[in-house]
């Protein structure tokens, strides 16, 4: 949802109706300072951050996800975002200091504009996702809680990804993503625990083809990746 404010008002506008309260002159947004007339009509506590993190990770919630980039964006900036791909430059700034810690030289900024991933213009490489799971890896303070948001295929609420050896399910924590258009696109990230109790960072992005292939069956997408993962788990 781009924009979450209109998103919410008409979720308000709804509410009331099914209560039998008209709202005259529908849902309006506009970006300003509130009026003097303004008042509170009611407050309610949302979630903590890292049980929002948690099960936006766990079920792949893309608004929540969208509106965690507009919220930071505003915390982060002198001026709030007036839009989602404005938003989302926090991110690949956020991804150039990731990568300026690990490589030499200068980075460009990846381009994205969503923290959802829907839009086929975002460009992160598998090279990129290794590099934010190690990031995060040597971030003691908060790796806690960002490997704790990933998903065990044996707990997960997919069966698609319950399938698999028992050291599939048992052995890997990860986060997957997937698109249909304008091409078929599957990504996987994450972390193998190894036999020795090491770690290893791992990242697969499986992209249907631009004239042939344009759609890869998310089955055989999932069954590619595991076949490799299962054999890095048989080897380490």
């Amino acid at each position: 949802m781009s924009n979450p404010a209109l998103g919410v008002g008409k979720l308000l506008n709804a509410s009331l109706q099914d209560m039998g309260i008209d709202v005259a002159g529908g849902v309006l947004v506009k970006d300003g300072a509130l009026p003097n007339t303004a008042y509170v009509v009611a407050t309610t506590m949302g979630l903590t951050l890292k049980e929002q993190l948690g099960r936006m990770l766990r079920f792949s919630n893309n608004y929540i996800a969208d509106v965690l980039t507009l919220t930071m964006a505003a915390d982060t900036s002198e001026q709030p975002p007036t839009s989602l791909s404005a938003a989302a430059k926090a991110l690949s700034n956020f991804m150039v200091r990731v990568s300026g810690k690990q490589k030499r030289g200068t980075v460009a900024p990846p381009p994205l504009f969503s923290g959802s991933g829907l839009t086929p213009e975002n460009e992160l490489s598998a090279n990129d996702l290794i590099r934010l799971l190690s990031y995060q890896y040597r971030d003691t303070r908060n790796f806690g809680s960002f490997y704790g948001g990933l998903v065990v295929p044996r707990q997960s609420p997919f069966i698609f990804l319950r399938n698999g050896s028992a050291a599939w399910q048992d052995r890997i924590a990860l986060k997957t993503g997937t698109m249909d258009d304008p091409h078929s696109v599957c990504g996987m990230g994450g972390y193998v625990r190894k036999k020795d109790g090491g770690w290893i960072a791992f990242a697969v992005i499986v992209n249907g083809g631009v004239t042939q292939n344009r759609h890869v069956p998310l089955y055989k997408a999932l069954e590619a990746i595991r076949i490799d993962i299962e054999a890095l788990l048989k080897r380490y």
